[in-house]
Order: structure tokens, then C-alpha cells, then sequence
């Protein structure tokens, strides 16, 4: 399902479910507490059918945004880390023990 169709699901869904609230006269109580049957179906499908568009369309979505941070390169370089050596303290050459203060450490 592309977007655009989950989209026209979420839309639908929504007209669906306020459509009763919207129109009274289409839908009169036909039920013995003074409910409509259509109302409530509408309105039981209106939000299943709204929340497969919106789950639907949010993933889409998800997955667009995924792929644009993945190539997403503002400067259009690598950026290396620089050689840093390492020196030790003149105190710790002796704990070290066998090396001299020209060495360093890794």
C-alpha cells in the first residue's frame, strides 16, 4: 500500500466515523435503547479503518525519513581521525619499566 492510499484509508476512516455525528437524519435509532446499528458500525469500521491508514502511512513515512538520513551527507566528505601520539608522563616511564622517555605509548 503506497502512502497516498493510506492516507485515502485515514481520510475515509475519519469520514466514517463522523459521519453519523454529522448527518443524525440518515442514521435513526433503530435499536431498543434508542442507538443505531449503522452509526455503531460505521463507526467500529471507521476507526479500524482509520488506524491501518495512519499505521500504514506513519511506516512509509518511517522508512522515506530512514533512507533519507542514511545518504544524508551535508559536507560531502569523510571525516578521519587524526594521528595523536601518545606521550607518557616522565613519572610513569619508570613504573614501565623497560622503556625510555623517547618511546610513547600506543
Amino acid at each position: 500500500m503506497t502512502t497516498n492510499n493510506a492516507l485515502a484509508f485515514l481520510l475515509l476512516g475519519a469520514g466514517m466515523l463522523f459521519a453519523p455525528a454529522g448527518l443524525p437524519e440518515f442514521f435513526p435509532a433503530n435499536a431498543g435503547d434508542g442507538s443505531c446499528t449503522s452509526a455503531l458500525w460505521l463507526g467500529v469500521m471507521g476507526v479500524g479503518q482509520g488506524l491501518l491508514g495512519l499505521t500504514v502511512g506513519l511506516m512509509n513515512g518511517m522508512l522515506q525519513l530512514r533512507a533519507a538520513i542514511e545518504t544524508w551527507d551535508p559536507l560531502g566528505r569523510t571525516f578521519d581521525l587524526p594521528e595523536v601520539q601518545w606521550a607518557m608522563p616522565a613519572s610513569l616511564y619508570v613504573v614501565a619499566g623497560d622503556l625510555v622517555p623517547s618511546e610513547t605509548a600506543a
